[in-house]
Order: C-alpha cells, then structure tokens, then sequence
C-alpha cells in the first residue's frame, strides 16, 4: 500500500507458486492501482519496484501479469519497469455457482 498526505493512494497484490512442472518459483501481479490524484508521480512504478523485491526474497523468478490489451497507461507502466508483452492467448470459462 501507498499512503500519501495520509490518504490511501495506490496499492499493488501479487500472488507467488510452486509448480511440480517447474523447478522455480512464479508470481502473477493480480492488481495494481494508484488514485487518479496520485497518478503520474512514479507511484506505480515504486510500487511494482517494492512488489519485486518482495517476491524476490520468496525465490520467485518471473512475474506474469495480465492487463486489457487496450488499458495503454497500465501497458506503458509495466513495459516501463521491464516487463515484455508476449504472444500468449489468455481463455476463461465461467463457472457458475456450485
């Protein structure tokens, strides 16, 4: 979480695993969000950068995250902070309640 002027201004969730089809550790950046008010001030990045280094010191060695394809401000963020658009095809089926 990032806390500005007192004021709750962004915060970032990532969720780490082990597989046993693979022999390293992976993470998945599941949200990241700064306030519009707080927005444009490196928030986002510093958050991404202290989200890093947390999954880091769990062993994690890659991140994946997943965005809308059109959301331009959050592809320029992560691209920004090293991260690279790759070619996969992301499917989902729904459910329903059990």
């Amino acid at each position: 979480m990032a806390i500005l002027g007192g004021e709750l201004s962004g915060f970032a969730c990532a969720q780490s695993f082990s597989s046993f089809c693979y022999r390293e550790r992976h993470a998945e950046i599941t949200e990241l969000f700064v306030t519009e008010t707080a927005r444009g001030q490196g928030l986002a990045r510093e958050l991404l950068l202290l989200l890093e280094k947390h999954l880091r010191r769990q062993g994690v060695q890659s991140i994946k995250v997943i965005t809308g394809g059109s959301n331009d401000a959050a592809l320029k963020t992560y691209m920004r902070s090293g991260y690279t658009r790759k070619e996969h095809a992301v499917l989902y089926k729904e459910l329903g309640s059990v």
